[in-house]
């Protein structure tokens, strides 16, 4: 059984193919998890700025 250049083309070309798409999912991947975290920051921001407001009021009223 011999081995043709064709099909170490083929070959080749399959795992720079395949290469090429796990690269394309980790990014995607990589995407994914920066824009969790940044939506994370975000609300975590204003959840505390609206307490920030409800703890400011109940102390007023507490004094």
């Amino acid at each position: 059984m011999s081995i043709r250049k064709g099909h170490v083309r083929m070959a080749a070309l399959s795992f720079f193919a395949i290469d090429e798409l796990d690269m394309a999912a980790s990014l995607r991947m990589t995407l994914t998890g920066h824009r969790v975290l940044a939506e994370l920051i975000f609300w975590s921001i204003t959840l505390v700025l609206l307490l920030e407001d409800d703890v400011a009021m109940l102390a007023m009223m507490l004094t």
